[in-house]
């Protein structure tokens, strides 16, 4: 519940200081060299705590069951301070159960998420 309740600015000092201690231990979910640390600091500042805590505690009670259906792209705009989690979907490709509960789940937890219909040429 510690981040639910943080600043921004907490949770990027907390997220300093584990990657720091932690960088390069294996860990289900990550994947050290995808993104830097301040890529990171820089998404969860565009989250917040309480989007962040929510993601958690999701992943917290089956992680593996709730890893899947997350939407593919998660954007995020530091200047702007906005993320948005978008699923994309080819021709003739329909959403997943679970896409559509992660997507319910994010758009009443007021966050921007969306289908993008991509079209062949």
């Amino acid at each position: 519940k510690w981040i639910r309740n943080s600043t921004n600015e907490e949770l990027v000092l907390e997220i300093s200081s584990v990657w720091d201690k932690h960088y390069g231990e294996m860990c289900v979910g990550i994947n050290w060299e995808m993104f830097t640390c301040e890529d990171v600091k820089c998404l969860i500042s565009c989250m917040g705590g309480l989007l962040l805590y929510r993601v958690c505690d999701i992943f917290s009670h089956s992680y593996y069951h709730n890893r899947g259906g997350l939407p593919d792209l998660t954007l995020w705009n530091s200047v702007e301070k906005r993320c948005k989690f978008v699923e994309v979907k080819g021709p003739g490709d329909r959403l997943s159960h679970k896409q559509s509960v992660w997507l319910s789940r994010l758009t009443q937890w007021n966050c921007e998420a969306e289908v993008c219909r991509v079209k062949g040429l």
